[in-house]
């Protein structure tokens, strides 16, 4: 608990409202910080009032952070949805199979299952537009190659092991470079995480998909410390990427190893520094996935 406190700003000074552990970022229309208040006011106005005629406003219900995730639209009033339980329900209210049968000629879900998962739509696949090229078999001269390495593709490439601290998974990634590639003639680039990416960036809504699927706080970390969530999920968050991506620079450049980072997307920098060094080198481009293409 206390490794998490450190590594987590509980009062941040931010005007979205949002769940400290997971990041889930409420809309204005979230309200659950407020649950004291409006029970309160629900409360004082059962006082004097008979059972029968009780009644209370839908604008005066306590709307959780669940609605922004996994919520429908009924009458104007979103309310949050969870498949499972609402099988669970519909299984144990039904009076005969064919009820059953009846609620299940609707997907029961907060989204049309054809078209959308949780992080949003479906994705096309890469591989597909990939299978369209005529591959081409080169023989490379390692011993005298460049290789341009893509920075999204090493963060994830090596894996953080448990209890390891950052400055020690740093140390991992440099020992990574240096054990696969020729540490004097490698370039890593990583991608560029500015203020103001949701107005310009091109991967904004990949990097917002990200979000909805993992989804991590801004968190407070330095060398010495244990990352207290996943490799996975810690990543999942630009700023947490950015301050990593920046240590992680500095332990190359102390091993005199040359890293780089872009503007906002790397995937130029990368095809531009590889064409920079072609008349001179072999030059390798290391990447996890083909949208350099």
């Amino acid at each position: 608990m206390v490794n998490w406190l450190d590594q987590h700003d509980i009062f941040p000074q931010i005007k979205e409202l949002i769940a400290i552990n997971s990041g889930i970022s409420g809309t204005d229309n979230i309200n659950c910080h407020l649950a004291r208040e409006i029970g309160a006011k629900g409360i004082a106005k059962l006082i004097g009032e008979d059972y029968d005629t009780l009644k209370f406003k839908r604008n005066e219900r306590c709307i959780p952070l669940a609605n922004v995730s996994c919520a429908i639209c009924v009458e104007d009033v979103i309310t949050p949805i969870d498949p499972h339980m609402l099988f669970r329900r519909i299984c144990v209210a039904k009076k005969s199979d064919e009820e059953l049968e009846e609620c299940l000629k609707y997907e029961l879900s907060p989204f049309p299952l054809s078209m959308f998962t949780e992080e949003g739509m479906y994705k096309g696949t890469k591989s597909t537009l990939y299978e369209s090229f005529t591959p081409i078999t080169l023989e490379i001269n390692t011993s005298n190659a460049m290789y341009v390495i893509d920075g999204g593709f090493l963060l994830h490439r090596v894996l953080w092991a448990r209890g390891l601290t950052f400055s020690s998974i740093c140390k991992n990634y440099v020992s990574y470079v240096k054990s696969h590639y020729h540490s004097s003639l490698a370039i890593v680039v990583f991608d560029g995480y500015p203020s103001d990416a949701d107005e310009r960036s091109t991967k904004y809504m990949e990097r917002l998909r990200r979000k909805k699927r993992l989804g991590s706080v801004d968190i407070l970390f330095d060398e010495s410390m244990i990352p207290s969530v996943s490799q996975e999920t810690f990543l999942s968050n630009d700023k947490n990427k950015d301050r990593l991506i920046k240590i992680l620079m500095s332990y190359f450049h102390r091993d005199n190893m040359r890293a780089m980072q872009a503007e906002e997307d790397a995937d130029t920098l990368i095809i531009t520094t590889a064409i920079q060094h072609t008349p001179t080198y072999e030059t390798v481009i290391v990447v996890g996935d083909r949208m350099l293409i």
